[in-house]
C-alpha cells in the first residue's frame, strides 16, 4: 500500500454496508470517518437477518455475539394446493442479530481508528480538483479522497451526482411472536407461496432458540402483503415487535457507473440478491474481495472498483432468471412442477441462486429434464435464462 493508506476516507451511512466497509479499511490503516444521520447505528430496524456461512465466517471475530439460532433446511409450500418441496442446504444458515451486528461493527471500526459523526446527513457532495468536498446538513464541510456512498435505497445524494438508476422494489415485513401453535419446526425455515392473493412473493414462518416465531412477507402490493401476514400469523397471540420497509430486488448499478473518487454502495447501488432483497451476503462479499485485492497492492480505488464489479456480475447472473420468478404465479407453478417431479431433497446453496439450475441438474438429471421441458412450454423466457446460467 506504500503511503496510499494515508487517504482520508468518508462513509456516508452507518447500515451494515457502511459499517462493515469501514472496518475492513481501518482495520487495513485508513483514515476512515463515517457519517451518520441519525443518533444511533441499527435503527430502524428492517431486516430478516437470514445469512449464509460464508457471511458468519467474514465476521468471525463477533459471529459468537450475533448468531440466535441456525437452520438445515428450507420448506417451500403452496397455499392453495398444499403440494411442498424440501430442499437440503449445504451449509447452516444463521439468524442474526441485526442492530447488534451494526454496533460490533462500528466497535470494532472505531478500535482500528475510525471516527463516527451522528446526526450529520450530508446535504451536498462536490468534486475539485483531486478531492471530494462533503457539506453536511449543519453547515460543516471537509474534504476527502474517496467517498463511499451507503446511504441506502432512499438517500438522494446518488441522484443528486446525476447517476441515475431505477431498482425494482417491494415491501417487506416481519412480526416477532412468542412460540406458539404455528411455530415451524426447529432448524427449518417455510416459505409460504400464494397465488391467490395478488402482487406478493411469497411469505415465511421459522423459529428463533424455540423463544419465538418470526412470520414475515414481501409484496409488491401493500394491501397483498397483509392478507399474506394475516394468513401466516397466529389468531391471538401477542405480537413482540414488528419491522421492516422497501425491500430492493436488484439490478444492481451498472459498474461503469463506479470509479474515479466516488463509489457507490449496499442498497442505494442495488447490490441485492434478486429472489430475496438479501443484501448482507453481496456487501460482506464484496468486502472480503476488497481486502484481499488491497493486501494483494492494488490501489484502493483499484480494489473498489473490482470488488464492486465482480459483485454486480455476480448479480446480474441470478437477476436474468430470477426476474422472471418474482410473482407469486410463477413460483407457484415451479413448486408444482418440482414437487410432482419429485425434486425433493436437493442440496443447494442459500446465497448462490446462479447455481441452481446447475446444481438440479447434477443431482437429478432426469427430473431436471423433464422439469426444463415444462418449463420452456409455460415459460420460455425463463427457461431461456436458466439455460444461460447452466453455461456461465
Amino acid at each position: 500500500m506504500g503511503t496510499e493508506n494515508l487517504q482520508k476516507i468518508a462513509v456516508i451511512g452507518a447500515g451494515y454496508s457502511g459499517l462493515l466497509t469501514s472496518t475492513v479499511l481501518a482495520r487495513l490503516g485508513y483514515s476512515v470517518d463515517i457519517y451518520e444521520e441519525h443518533d444511533k447505528v441499527g435503527f430502524p430496524k428492517h431486516c430478516t437477518g437470514l445469512v449464509s456461512q460464508e457471511v458468519v465466517k467474514f465476521l468471525e471475530h463477533i459471529s459468537r455475539d450475533i448468531i440466535e439460532s441456525q437452520f438445515y433446511k428450507i420448506k417451500f409450500i403452496d397455499e392453495k394446493t398444499n403440494r411442498y418441496l424440501e430442499i437440503r442446504l449445504a451449509s447452516p444458515v444463521y439468524r442474526i442479530d441485526r442492530v447488534k451486528t451494526e454496533k460490533l461493527l462500528l466497535n470494532e471500526a472505531v478500535r482500528y481508528g475510525a471516527s463516527i459523526r451522528y446526526g450529520h446527513k450530508i446535504k451536498g457532495i462536490r468534486v475539485k480538483e483531486n478531492k471530494v468536498s462533503l457539506v453536511a446538513s449543519n453547515g460543516e464541510q471537509a474534504d476527502y479522497d474517496i467517498v463511499i456512498i451507503a446511504e441506502g435505497l432512499g438517500g438522494g445524494l446518488r441522484k443528486s451526482l446525476g447517476v441515475l438508476h431505477t431498482p425494482i422494489w417491494s415491501y417487506g415485513i416481519n412480526l416477532d411472536y412468542d412460540i406458539n401453535d404455528i411455530a415451524p419446526e426447529k432448524n427449518i425455515i417455510e416459505i409460504h407461496v400464494d397465488s391467490g392473493i395478488p402482487g406478493t412473493l411469497y411469505g415465511w414462518r421459522f423459529t428463533i432458540a424455540e423463544k419465538y416465531v418470526v412470520v414475515g412477507g414481501l409484496s409488491f402490493d401493500p394491501l397483498g402483503l397483509r392478507r399474506l401476514i394475516r394468513n401466516l400469523s397466529p389468531a391471538e397471540k401477542k405480537r413482540r415487535e414488528i419491522y421492516g420497509g422497501r425491500v430492493v430486488h436488484g439490478p444492481p448499478l451498472p459498474c461503469k457507473k463506479q470509479g474515479g473518487s466516488i463509489f457507490i454502495i449496499g442498497d442505494a447501488a442495488s447490490m441485492n440478491k434478486p429472489l430475496t432483497g438479501g443484501g448482507l451476503y453481496p456487501v460482506t462479499v464484496m468486502a472480503r474481495i476488497l481486502q484481499d485485492r488491497i493486501n494483494q497492492g492494488d490501489s484502493l480505488q483499484e480494489a473498489l472498483l473490482q470488488s464492486y464489479c465482480t459483485v454486480e456480475n455476480m448479480l446480474n447472473k441470478q437477476y436474468r432468471f430470477i426476474r422472471e420468478l418474482l410473482d407469486s404465479r410463477a413460483l407457484s407453478l415451479l413448486l408444482s412442477y418440482a414437487s410432482r417431479l419429485g425434486l425433493s431433497n436437493i442440496v443447494l446453496e442459500y446465497d448462490r441462486h446462479e447455481s441452481v439450475p446447475r446444481r438440479v441438474l447434477k443431482q437429478k438429471p432426469l427430473q431436471s429434464l423433464l422439469f426444463g421441458i415444462l418449463i420452456l412450454v409455460t415459460r420460455p423466457r425463463l427457461a431461456y435464462h436458466m439455460v444461460r446460467g447452466m453455461m456461465h
